[in-house]
């Protein structure tokens, strides 16, 4: 169950950046005009499935051999932060909830009809947290493009 888990969110990572790319230009497009109606629509899609891959990746950290197990082995051995242990346990985690976050409050700001230019600079943040916390195959701990396959 955890491999097919795995796969799973190693592979929705590359529709989450689809989607937030979209939302993105698609927001950068309409710049200063306010938020209304169908146009909040990319935002509301990026916000789904970077929740949908939230809940994967919670159900790998808490059942997987790189999320809670990194973590205690972390402590354990006195690894550093930027091991794969640290990397899996905390960084990639906390980085990640960063950034869901920012996506969800960029959605709140569109809801509340804020400018397209101000929901754009949160959404490009956490496309930026996003790429720096993917364990990326040139990572030193990093996984292949596709992990698992």
């Amino acid at each position: 169950m955890v491999t097919g888990l795995l796969h799973l969110h190693s592979s929705l990572r590359y529709i989450v950046l689809l989607t937030l790319l979209y939302a993105i230009v698609k927001g950068w497009q309409l710049g200063k005009d306010k938020v209304e109606g169908k146009e909040r629509r990319p935002y509301l899609i990026a916000m789904i499935f970077a929740h949908i891959q939230l809940l994967l990746g919670l159900g790998l950290y808490f059942m997987g051999e790189n999320g809670l197990t990194a973590l205690n082995g972390l402590f354990d051995t006195g690894a550093s932060l930027l091991s794969s242990l640290g990397f899996f346990g905390i960084i990639h985690f906390v980085l990640m909830v960063a950034a869901i976050t920012l996506i969800t409050k960029a959605h709140s700001l569109a809801k509340k009809n804020e400018t397209h230019r101000r929901v754009v600079h949160l959404m490009l943040l956490a496309l930026l947290i996003i790429l720096v916390a993917i364990p990326w195959p040139f990572y030193g701990y990093g996984r292949g493009f596709f992990a698992g396959m």
